[in-house]
């Protein structure tokens, strides 16, 4: 997840392609791996709540337009493509809270990958999961040091061929169970939770929408190739939407299994839908979802380091150098081991959620409220303010 440095902006005209798709296709790839190749975050954070769930994969895709929206316009307008400008520009001298949350959001998820490989290894070929972990662990750091530039080359492969896959998956669960999911969908069936209401099931995906927050970084480069403000909001639909159908293929995929606890209470919920469709498909899944997960904690790790440089420096302090940096790797990846021994079902349950709500905090509302108020309204305030001095200080329209 680690970010390009802010540059000028192209001057070229760029293509649609680049305005309106490039950032949503970035995010895609930067999020498929920690956010919904397993499927458990599916389930929990909409397919728990039985029919109505639909409504929570609906509150993530608005809630992720808007952010995105916003981000978009903002690097836009203030020709700003790092996330270090933008949150100096929202939250001030508060922006290394950013990278401290980062840090710790990314190590759950790390956490949460090696977790999902061992259980994705242990199922399919029946190798013992800590034994899959420290070796993920292993590979990660010899990867990390010796093979990063032909991991990047590659991840992007990676990501086409897991979104390709997650379609097939699809359409092979529900082209076999669609009439147990159009049952499921018309039984009016409670939530898992019979407590929980239509409010929880909108909130819940109203938080889950806040953690991508996490993965914007990556994507912000992207914005210096639009050119107005609706190239901005059709950017921001595009990335909602891309997120979204992988986020609906799966939820009614576990619909047409509602309510069966061997899948609703299975670390890798896609592992067991699929496990009824021969050894091929378990395999081609085991492949395609182990090499996203490991290309994402690469990822994850990297960003990490470079982040710790970047406030070593802030702070007058020298930047990790490559000894320290290798130190750094092998305690982040040593700690996200021992996470990973509580589940993949309580990390998400309660990892992700309690990195969304910071994520919302320190991100989401200063979005939310400066943001807008940056767009929206600081150009007509400082309009009013220089009336009649023959100065525009109004940032790029």
């Amino acid at each position: 997840m680690a970010t390009t440095n802010g540059t000028a902006p192209v001057q070229s005209s760029p293509g649609v392609f680049k305005r309106l798709f490039l950032g949503g296709l970035i995010f895609q790839s930067v999020a498929i791996g920690g956010a919904y190749a397993t499927g458990r975050e599916s389930v929990e954070y909409a397919a728990r709540f039985g029919p109505q769930g639909w409504l929570s994969v609906l509150a993530t895709f608005a809630i992720l337009t808007v952010f995105a929206f916003l981000v978009f316009e903002l690097c836009r307008k203030y020709q700003i493509f790092d996330y270090r400008s933008l949150l100096k520009l929202l939250v001030g001298p508060a922006h290394w809270l950013y990278d401290l949350l980062y840090l710790m959001l990314g190590l759950t998820i790390v956490g949460v990958l090696i977790s999902a490989a061992g259980n994705i290894m242990h199922d399919t070929l029946g190798i013992p999961s800590w034994v899959t972990s420290v070796a993920l662990v292993v590979i990660v750091a010899v990867v990390l040091f010796y093979g990063q530039e032909l991991m990047e080359k590659f991840n992007s492969t990676g990501t086409i061929l897991l979104t390709a896959g997650f379609v097939l998956f699809a359409v092979l669960v529900l082209s076999t169970r669609a009439d147990e999911m159009v049952e499921t969908m018309t039984s009016g069936a409670p939530p898992l939770n019979p407590e929980s209401t239509l409010w929880d099931t909108i909130r819940s995906g109203l938080v889950y929408g806040a953690l991508y927050l996490v993965i914007f970084p990556s994507s912000m480069p992207a914005s210096r190739y639009k050119r107005s403000r609706s190239d901005a909001a059709w950017a921001a639909f595009n990335l909602g939407w891309l997120i979204a159908v992988p986020l609906f293929l799966t939820f009614f995929s576990l619909m047409s299994f509602y309510p069966d606890a061997d899948v609703m209470e299975s670390p890798i919920p896609w592992l067991s839908m699929l496990s009824g469709y021969g050894n091929w498909v378990v395999v081609v899944f085991g492949l395609l979802v182990g090499w996203t997960l490991l290309a994402t904690a690469v990822g994850l790790i990297q960003g990490s380091l470079t982040r710790i440089s970047v406030n070593l420096e802030d702070f007058g302090r020298r930047p990790l150098s490559a000894r320290t940096r290798g130190i750094t790797a092998v305690v982040v990846l040593v700690a996200a081991l021992l996470i990973s021994r509580l589940g993949i079902i309580d990390l998400v349950a309660q990892g992700y959620t309690a990195g969304a709500y910071g994520m919302l905090i320190i991100f989401g509302l200063p979005l939310l409220t400066r943001g807008v108020y940056l767009i929206f309204f600081k150009d007509r305030a400082l309009v009013r303010r220089g009336s009649g001095k023959g100065t525009d200080t109004r940032p790029a329209s």
